[in-house]
């Protein structure tokens, strides 16, 4: 009867620990950077060439890239529109 009373006990602490686990191990991590970025766009054409809007993307993540000051850039589509449809 004891140990379940002790399992009620330390049941709801599971998670807590287990967030506290994950902060110290995202705060532990070695960050390098990489060598991959993803770019979302609208739409290939069919001869394999980007859109207009996707275009649009490209250079500006290219843009965001090149730049030395900026480690990492985002641009959310909602706020930046190209006026291309």
């Amino acid at each position: 009867m004891r140990s379940i009373r002790v399992a009620m006990l330390l049941l709801p602490m599971a998670p807590l620990v287990l967030v506290i686990a994950i902060l110290i191990d995202g705060l532990t991590d070695n960050v390098t950077e990489g060598d991959v970025g993803i770019v979302l766009g609208t739409k290939v054409m069919p001869d394999g060439t980007p859109s207009a809007r996707l275009r649009a993307r490209l250079d500006k993540a290219d843009e965001e890239v090149s730049c030395p000051s900026a480690s990492i850039g985002r641009t959310s589509p909602a706020r930046r529109r190209t006026g291309s449809k």
